[in-house]
């Protein structure tokens, strides 16, 4: 089997049985000319074809921009005449597409559906018989010819799609499209294929010939399907609290002075202010959008208290304030139910109980009533998911204890209910393997009606600076898995929130995190990701209905896969042969600090990777096959030796079968070994039966010169550290990932810069190098940021230096972390601080 072969029915498997979440979005009139997008096919050089060549790839459109005049791609011949797809008219003609041949139109022009481009993906094909002086385009199944231009049999062609940036072809117009699989054919033959499936980048690559075309102000779908975007951070004094409405794909903030609007479909956000100054806004209670009145509703469980806002007018309205009633039913669920006006409550946490009572209001009368219900009630529980379909609201997961007390034995739960809401009774639907970490959820849980899958947000809620990760799961399969990148989540318990939203015609999903404090107020931070989302590994399969071709495409689709990988390795190792210096036997170890980030591997700050010509290649690695590099360069830098397959195994395939896992083990280190062939003095072994990344000489690694620099705490010179502090100032180590069995590491090797950092710092006289001091604190609050002697030598230096506000600002930070840590206040005051006494 041919390379191209093997590449042509990996792409037909992929296509039958993977959703085609990948391709290139396209800047267009929304943005200046200088940002919007353009692929050039030809970057360095033009292609040459004799006779005949044709052109293929996939087109779309997004729905948000309502000008779609401009060119979709422009192929120019010999450097003289441009032939181009135009994109809409201003001309008053009658025709949604038309190639241009230079100053005129062609006689190919045609018209499609634009409501069927919105959200599907249509083929186009344009084929040049150069000897015959005709073109012929091919769009779905129709065919149109014009056999009126003259054309050269050899001829030099460059191509590109939007913009044009090409001297005497500069064109800035660009349609609101997106576009993938781009295929050029020389006499019918397939010679190169740009999928455009990156996930990141200014380069798209040429899976057949390795060609790299160049991308100007790219917009990869892969990546807004697998990343979260962070939209905004908005700030509130006081209390807030957040709604959605699904019909209009909108999402409101409530703050004590007023409403902030995000239209998602214009990405726009507005402020409306109260016609009246809310009687009550508190952290416990919740707010739900009422669609048949278009009004918001935001209530408290514990006092019965309710009031509406109008989101266009600001008028509130509210029934009569009762005395205050402490927290019974924090981190409830809720349904507004449009069939019946009620507002349904579940679950919630207060006063060391864990709830399970249902409730419901009918807001207009402001009567509550509990309500009995049926089958198998869920076990009392905080912090779970729900979402509705149909007739039926589904809970996910969620913390609490069979008794309801939090004394008695409280745990996570891993399982699924559905409540009906005609019979008001739970069936229990599934129940999931307990997880290698421990989650809770996010308070709302998104289920597409099509596919009927869900998605909820979960996180680990006994640490602070958590992390939120987007689960799928099916409402007729009992499967979970991971999707997408992380959130930051600062987890305070009752004084922080999260919700997850889900808007189709704007196809994206949004996250919304709260943190309230009672002297800052609230932070809230918005986010958004692509849907569907994919897994971190690129794409999720599809549910087959013939499972007999099901099972046999995924046995053949690995055997592809490696098919695949085996070339690219053969070919990488080839070029590596042929470019690599000779390498030393030394180990990494310390360098001089330079600019030049080649052949770098940086820990600190944030992950990155540049190979040996310098480029960034960070991006190229999924998030899987990120850990499992860093499962293995960690532990060949802890112990010398690496890890065996068995360990690797147990820490990221636990819930396969052995034979799964070692299948999943065996594709991912030889996709880990092409990428590590980028780099010089960076090699992945197995020869002692452990997993094993050598680096020499060449390789920078900031975290084994950190390692080399602080084991020799008693003996460090003034030169090491400065370049430890250069080291620690980049950031956290790996402040970016979170992984249960990374912990370990990012305590040891931050104890151990805090240590030697700090003892330097305690040896300075303050008076003398107070500067230093205040560099070397603002270093170590990087890695803990609640650390007393750290603070107290930074305020010393800044009082000693006469900055008494600087220092009594210094203090106060510090005060509110550690509350916000502790949960309680700070024990010494300001002035023994900066005393000379300890």
């Amino acid at each position: 089997m041919n390379r191209n072969m093997v590449f042509l029915l990996a792409i037909f498997l992929f296509t039958d049985v993977f959703p085609q979440q990948y391709g290139l979005s396209f800047n267009s009139h929304s943005v200046l000319k200088d940002q919007r997008t353009e692929i050039v096919l030809t970057p360095e050089k033009d292609f040459t074809f004799n006779d005949e060549f044709e052109l293929s790839f996939d087109l779309s459109k997004y729905r948000t921009e309502k000008d779609i005049y401009g060119y979709v791609f422009r192929i120019i011949l010999n450097g003289e005449l441009n032939i181009d797809l135009l994109h809409g008219n201003r001309t008053g003609e009658d025709r949604d597409f038309s190639i241009i041949e230079g100053n005129k139109k062609s006689e190919i022009a045609f018209n499609l559906d634009s409501t069927f481009l919105n959200g599907n993906w249509v083929n186009f094909r344009i084929k040049f018989l150069l000897k015959e002086d005709k073109i012929i385009f091919y769009e779905q199944d129709n065919v149109y010819v014009d056999s009126s231009i003259d054309l050269d049999p050899r001829s030099h062609v460059g191509i590109s799609f939007g913009a044009c940036s090409r001297d005497n072809f500069i064109s800035w117009d660009v349609p609101p499209i997106m576009i993938r699989d781009i295929k050029l054919y020389g006499k019918e033959k397939l010679q190169n294929h740009w999928l455009l499936d990156e996930n990141g980048g200014e380069n798209a690559y040429d899976i057949l010939s390795g060609n790299t075309a160049r991308v100007n102000n790219p917009n990869w779908l892969r990546h807004a399907h697998l990343h979260w975007n962070r939209i905004r951070e908005l700030n509130f004094g006081g209390n807030t609290q957040i709604a959605e409405n699904p019909e209009e794909e909108k999402i409101y903030w409530l703050g004590e002075d007023f409403l902030i609007v995000f239209d998602a479909a214009k990405n726009l956000f507005d402020t409306i202010y109260y016609s009246d100054r809310p009687g009550f806004l508190t952290q416990d209670g919740q707010a739900v959008f009422d669609p048949l009145n278009g009004k918001i509703i935001s209530y408290n469980l514990d006092s019965r208290q309710v009031f509406t806002i109008d989101p266009v007018s600001g008028e509130i309205s509210m029934n009569e304030l009762e005395p205050y009633v402490w927290k019974n039913y924090k981190h409830h669920n809720k349904h507004y139910s449009k069939a019946d006006s009620f507002l349904y409550i579940f679950n919630g946490y207060g006063h060391y109980q864990y709830k399970d009572s249902v409730f419901r209001s009918k807001v207009s009368t402001g009567i509550w009533e509990e309500l009995e219900v049926l089958g198998d009630q869920p076990a009392p529980r905080y912090l779970s998911a729900s979402g509705f379909l149909n007739d039926t609201l589904y809970f996910l997961g969620g913390y609490g204890s069979e008794s309801g007390m939090q004394m008695l034995s409280p745990r996570h739960y891993y399982d699924l209910y559905a409540f009906s809401m005609e019979e008001f009774r739970f069936i229990k639907k599934d129940s999931f393997p307990k997880p290698a970490e421990n989650y809770c959820l996010a308070n709302s849980m998104v289920i597409d009606p099509e596919t009927r899958n869900y998605y909820a947000l979960s996180f680990p809620e006994f640490t602070y600076n958590s992390r939120l990760q987007l689960l799928m799961g099916s409402l007729d399969r009992g499967t979970l898995e991971r999707m997408g990148d992380t959130i930051p989540y600062p987890f305070n318990d009752m004084n922080s929130f999260a919700d997850l939203y889900y808007f189709p015609k704007t196809e994206k999903m949004f996250a919304v995190t709260l943190l309230s404090d009672d002297l800052s107020g609230t932070k809230t931070i918005l986010y958004s990701i692509g849907f569907p989302p994919i897994t971190d590994g690129g794409a999720k399969i599809k549910e087959v209905k013939q499972e007999k071709s099901f099972w046999i495409i995924l046995l053949i689709i690995p055997g592809v896969i490696f098919l695949w990988l085996i070339i690219r390795f053969i070919r990488s190792k080839r070029i590596e042969k042929a470019t690599r210096p000779e390498k030393s036997d030394e180990s990494p170890g310390a360098y001089p600090e330079t600019s030049e980030k080649k052949n770098a591997i940086f820990f600190f700050g944030g992950f990155q990777v540049f190979d040996r010509t310098g480029i960034d290649i960070t991006n190229k690695f999924t998030p899987l096959l990120k850990e499992l590099f860093l499962i293995i360069i960690l532990h060949s830098i802890k112990n010398e030796k690496g890890i065996s397959s068995e360990r690797i195994i147990e820490i990221l395939w636990f819930d396969k079968s052995e034979r799964n896992a070692r299948n999943n083990l065996s594709v991912n280190i030889t996709k880990l070994k092409t990428f590590l062939t980028g780099l010089d003095d960076c090699e992945l072994t197995h020869e002692t039966g452990y997993w094993k990344i050598h680096q020499r000489k060449g390789i920078q690694n900031d975290y084994c010169e950190a390692r080399k620099i602080v084991s020799n705490k008693d003996s460090v010179h003034s030169q090491e550290i400065n370049r430890l502090i250069s080291i620690a100032n980049k950031g956290p180590f790996l402040f970016n990932l979170s992984f249960e069995w990374l912990d370990v590491f990012k305590a040891r090797i931050s104890d151990r810069i805090t240590d030697v950092l700090l003892s330097f710092a305690e040896s300075l006289d303050v008076n003398d190098n107070a500067e230093l001091i205040i560099d070397l604190a603002d270093c170590l609050f990087n890695f803990d940021i609640v650390n007393e002697e750290i603070m107290v030598l930074k305020c010393r230096a800044q009082y000693g230096q006469g900055k008494h506000s600087l220092a009594k600002n210094s203090y106060q930070n510090f005060c509110n972390e550690y509350k916000l840590l502790y949960g309680e206040d700070y024990s010494r005051s300001f002035t023994d601080i900066v005393s000379n006494g300890n």
